[in-house]
Parts: structure tokens; sequence; C-alpha cells
């Protein structure tokens, strides 16, 4: 794959391992008994794990529109190699939350132990976000708690392509834009449509997060071979600016880490945002972000026996214990259920390049 730039790349990993340690400690918080309520600022915000998931989005888009535009290969290929990227894991923790869940007694969410089998078969088609309550009770999030956003992603992925139409490209960009603008702007969300989703699992309420990340990728091509000396201060500048707009936190983070890591050429090269540790995170950021509930889910269960509610005693227990079992346990996934599945993308297609690329030798 022809990668963005080693050092961009890497730091782009980094920040996914940094989005998805808030979406955990969001959980920790919320399951330890602290809400926005008795928390202050910016606890408060740390405890709203949605606005990572935001920023995860905007990443996507990023990385997708790269994807696209490099790698020109037909849909089918494309869009195997995107399904064998979600769904394996995905289908795997589902399926290990159920069983963890029944033998333990662990109630995850709202969904009732009796529709778990048709929540089964919800998740193995990635399209369980787009079922809103009024059809089906949580749906989105039934088995895996973050679950709704791993069917936002399908979404996304199924439609990608259509935004690269090289036909009118320009005009129909822009377009998108104005209509990322008028869904962000609140013109057409949830209420209006009077339909009622836990989160904003449907592609239309959150289509502009996506948008934001590739009108990202197209304005840094624009900008990278221009030497910008964009420092910290400018770029905290930009970020409350936009913060000032918008009044979204996930897109102002964005702006904020865009500006210094992939646009500016800062003098002093982050070594934080280059450790081999957090980069690893951010290598195993999806098998985080899915397992951890459920470790979350179970270890409240042991540790409430030792600790009230809402209590310090009770959130730092339940979050050194949370990073004790859900890093080696996000390796183990990543290698044994993630990698293979994506080294058999990236191999079956190769193999078929291979195989055409003899015949018209012949």
């Amino acid at each position: 794959m022809n990668k963005l730039n080693n050092y961009k790349y890497v730091e782009i990993e980094s920040f996914r391992a940094i989005l998805a340690w808030w979406v955990v400690f969001s959980h920790v918080l919320g399951t330890a008994g602290f809400n926005y309520s008795n928390l202050v600022y910016p606890f408060n915000v740390l405890r709203n794990g949605s606005l990572a998931v935001n920023g995860f989005m905007i990443v996507s888009g990023f990385v997708i529109a790269h994807l696209i535009v490099t790698k020109k290969e037909a849909y089918i290929p494309y869009i195997t190699r995107r399904f064998l990227r979600l769904f394996p894991l995905f289908m795997f923790v589902s399926l290990a939350s159920v069983f963890i869940y029944k033998t333990l007694g662990v109630k995850s969410s709202s969904a009732s132990y009796d529709t778990w089998g048709v929540n089964l078969l919800l998740n193995a088609t990635m399209l369980h976000g787009m079922i809103p309550d009024q059809v089906m009770k949580d749906a989105s999030r039934a088995l895996i708690n973050p679950g709704w956003s791993i069917s936002l992603e399908w979404q996304f992925y199924l439609l990608a392509p259509l935004f690269f139409l090289k036909s009118k490209r320009g005009i129909m960009f822009l377009l998108l834009i104005a209509f990322s603008f008028l869904v962000t702007g609140g013109y057409l969300n949830r209420k209006s449509l009077d339909l009622n989703y836990p989160h904003a699992s449907l592609l239309i309420f959150s289509i502009h997060y996506f948008m934001i990340g590739i009108f990202s990728y197209y304005l840094h091509e624009h900008l990278k071979n221009i030497s910008l000396k964009i420092g910290i201060i400018e770029s905290l500048l930009l970020a409350f600016l936009i913060f000032a707009v918008t009044r979204d936190y996930a897109i102002s983070i964005w702006c904020l880490f865009f500006s210094i890591f992939l646009i500016g050429k800062c003098d002093t090269k982050s070594k934080f945002m280059t450790s081999k540790y957090l980069v690893s995170l951010g290598r195993v950021s999806y098998s985080t972000y899915l397992i951890h509930y459920v470790v979350i889910s179970v270890l409240a269960l042991e540790l409430r026996g030792y600790f009230q509610k809402s209590t310090y005693e009770l959130l730092i227990s339940l979050m050194i214990t949370t990073i004790v079992i859900t890093v080696p346990v996000s390796f183990l996934l990543y290698k044994y259920v993630e990698l293979p599945f994506i080294k058999l993308g990236k191999n079956y297609f190769k193999e078929l390049e291979k195989r055409k690329l003899s015949n018209v030798n012949k």
C-alpha cells in the first residue's frame, strides 16, 4: 500500500490509540457511576465517548479517501478488503459477548436475552445501526455497546467509492460539503425525521464527519509540498476558532491534530505521537474498541461487591483492571483474528492480479 508517508501514517495510528482509550475511559467513568452531573470540566467532556467516535469517523474519511484515490482498485476488491477488515472481529466479539454474558449473567444493555439470536443475525449484516428503536429496541448496540459505529463505518464503506467518481467530481464534492454543513447545522437530524436512535448510527446523521475527513485529505494533498510553519499556538487558535463555529469537540481536536502533524512542518517532531508503544496501541485500537466494554461489564460485576458505586476507589480499581486485561487481549485479538483476515484479503487479490498478468503474457 502506498502509505501517506511513514511519519504521518504513524501519527494517525497514534491518534487512533488516543481516541480508542478515550472511549474506554468514558465507559469506565459511566460504569463506575460518574455521569455528566457529578463531573467537572474537562472530565465531563471525557465522559462523552461519542466525541471520540466522531473523531474515528473523520479519520476513516481521510484514510478511505487516500485508499481509494491511490489504490484505484475495482469495487469488489475494495469492498471485500473492507469487509474482511471489519466483519471477522466484529462477529467474533459479538459471539464471545453472548457466551460471556449468558455464562456470567451479565446484562450488557436494555436488550433482552430472548432477542440475542435476532441481534446476532442483525450484526452479521453490519447494517444493524440502520434500525431505529421504533422497529427494534437497541438493535444498534445490543450485543456490543460500541457496535453501532461499526455499522456506521460499513454504511460509509459501501457508498464511499461514489464520492470519488471522476465525472463532475468538483461539483459533486462541493455539493457533499454543502450537505455536510446542512447536517452539521442541525437542519437534518434524528428529531426532524422523527426517528429514535440511541446514537447517530444511520449514515445520514453522521456523514459530515466522514466528509470532513475526505476534505482534509484533499487539503493535505494540496498543501503537502508547501512548507508551512504552523506551531502549537497557531494550531490552538485554529482549533478554538473551529470550535466557536461548530461547537464540536471532535472537529476541533481533528483540526488541531491535522494542522500540527499533517500540514504543519514542525521543527520538533513529537516523540510521544511517534512512540512505538502508542503506535502499537493504535494498531490494535479496533480490537480495543470492540472488546473493552465486555471486559468492563464483567469486571464491574466482580468489583461492585467490594466498592460502592460512584466512588473513586471503584473508578481507579476498574480503570487499572480494565487496562491490565484489555491491552493483552487486544493484541491477541489483533494477532489471531484481525491480522489473518487482513492478510487474506491482501494476498487473495494479489494472487488474482498475478494470474491475470500470467494469462495475458501467455
